[in-house]
């Protein structure tokens, strides 16, 4: 007696793993395999009669069925490697547009495609976070400057004077200019010197502000026509 091979044969041995064909598809070929026609084969199943024919010619499980193609992809595998690996190697290669990508490297595909595949594998172009130059840390770190007074005259030369802003305030003003510089060191000059002291300043703004003006009121009486003289001159 010759044993049958098919999955489907009442005389066939199941094998350890091997997969149960489905009920259908079976009976079809279990009924063409026994000599029947098309049309009684699809007259006893109620199949159609392409549909039969369709299975007796696969002759495969549908497990090992090969794939359809469907639509090709626009950009292989290798294209999308080619991209990352231009895109990864240099700061240029990362500043450079989609467009600029596409134009380089000679990729057929369009913008919008390159920008979709790249986005697949978590490449995403973005506008830079604004970052400032030194954080909080190295502003503390950084050099600290200063502002520091000194006057030359004829046979004179001042002392250094490493002015300090007072509390509250962003920067020396004109009243710790006065406080620090001109009542301890030019008042006590103009006593010394006389009114044909002249006293010139350069464009500093702290050389600027009302509190510089109390210079010209050191023991002087108000509306005096040689203090006045002597004001305009040193402005």
């Amino acid at each position: 007696m010759t044993i049958d091979p098919r999955p489907g044969s009442p005389n066939h041995v199941h094998k350890f793993k091997e997969l149960w064909e489905s009920p259908k598809r079976i009976r079809v070929l279990q009924a063409r395999a026994d000599g029947k026609s098309w049309n009684k084969i699809a007259s006893d199943l109620g199949l159609p009669k392409s549909t039969c024919r369709t299975i007796w010619n696969s002759q495969k499980e549908r497990k090992n069925r090969q794939q359809r193609g469907g639509v090709q992809a626009m950009m292989s595998a290798k294209e999308v490697r080619k991209v990352i690996r231009e895109i990864s190697k240099s700061w240029h290669g990362r500043r450079m547009t989609f467009e600029q990508v596409r134009a380089v490297l000679g990729v057929k595909a369009s913008v919008r495609t390159i920008r979709r595949e790249l986005r697949k594998l978590g490449y995403r172009r973005c506008i830079a976070c604004p970052r400032p130059f030194i954080n909080k840390a190295q502003a503390k770190k950084r050099r600290v400057s200063v502002m520091i007074w000194g006057m030359i005259g004829w046979n004179y030369k001042s002392p250094l004077v490493f002015l300090e802003k007072r509390p509250g305030c962003k920067g020396v003003d004109s009243t710790a200019y006065k406080e620090q510089v001109l009542e301890p060191i030019i008042f006590p000059l103009f006593e010394k010197a006389g009114l044909e002291y002249i006293f010139m300043e350069d464009g500093s703004k702290v050389h600027k502000g009302h509190a510089r003006l109390a210079r010209f009121e050191q023991d002087v009486p108000p509306g005096d026509r040689k203090v006045d003289m002597q004001a305009r001159r040193c402005d």
